[in-house]
């Protein structure tokens, strides 16, 4: 086809036309209008975060710091098998509590048990024999208590083996008692090999007699030398001094003073009258 130049000018003022006009505008488009936020999610927000809040504490604090005062104190509580325990007043009743000793470091004098400890020992078995409180010749203590070793030849590892006494076992710390009226000839506190000790000189038919007690705690002498005595007097206390394998009372009997007897069978003959 041929194209002439009338035709070929009106296509070159069309091209002319198009380029030259202007762009068609571009709207924006169209945004929704923001809602306001309801208030009941506004709460519900703050409900959930203060439950994470409170979940955190909860698993990041002790168990007590969630408690009152009281009931920490309740909890504390240590109860014996047997025991109840009584919230409301913050008090409990242990049951049956095994009782413990408590060593103490250098001399002290150790607790003294009272008539009932001696009474409830001599109460056993193996309680030697059986004092008269009314006697003017005693036993050393005011009740029976369980006897040792006995007078003469014993094989014992480091003590004597030729015991010049009779050994009484009452308890450490029970009360040691004058065996009758007398006077104090020696009072000793110190560790020689009847420990702290006391002898007491006794006038029996005529005759010069002296008792002995030995291995007594540290400063439970009750008694000075020169001091009179009566028979029941308190001497001093059960102890371990001196050779001494365990709390014990040694207890001789000196004839003229000087010549041991056996002790255990002198007081068999003599204590009661």
């Amino acid at each position: 086809m041929t194209v002439g130049p009338a035709e070929l000018r009106d296509a070159e003022l069309r091209v002319a036309s198009v380029r030259s006009a202007p762009p068609a505008p571009v709207s924006a488009p169209r945004v929704a209008p923001l809602r306001p936020v309801r208030s009941s999610r506004r709460i519900g927000g703050l409900v959930a975060l203060s439950f994470v809040a409170a979940m955190v504490a909860a698993t990041s604090l002790p168990a007590t710091s969630l408690l009152t005062a009281e009931e920490v104190q309740a909890q504390n509580l240590v109860v014996a098998p047997g025991g109840t325990v009584d919230r409301g007043a913050q008090s409990f009743t242990t049951g049956e509590v095994s009782a413990e000793t408590v060593a103490r470091d250098g001399f002290g004098v150790q607790e003294r048990k009272t008539q009932t400890d001696i009474a409830a020992i001599g109460r056993t078995s193996d309680a030697g024999f059986t004092n008269d409180p009314n006697a003017s010749i005693q036993w050393p203590f005011a009740v029976g208590v369980p006897v040792g070793d006995r007078f003469g030849y014993r094989n014992c590892a480091g003590c004597s083996v030729n015991h010049g006494g009779t050994d009484f076992n009452p308890g450490n710390g029970s009360p040691i008692q004058a065996i009758a009226d007398g006077v104090v000839r020696t009072v000793i506190d110190g560790e020689g090999s009847l420990g702290v000790h006391v002898i007491v000189d006794h006038e029996i038919d005529g005759q010069l007699v002296s008792s002995v007690y030995a291995h007594m705690q540290h400063g439970s002498a009750a008694v000075n030398e020169g001091d009179p005595v009566k028979v029941g007097q308190l001497l001093g206390l059960v102890g371990t001094t001196g050779m001494s394998t365990g709390p014990h009372l040694h207890f001789e009997i000196r004839l003229d003073g000087v010549t041991k007897v056996d002790s255990y069978l002198w007081l068999k003959a003599n204590a009661g009258r």
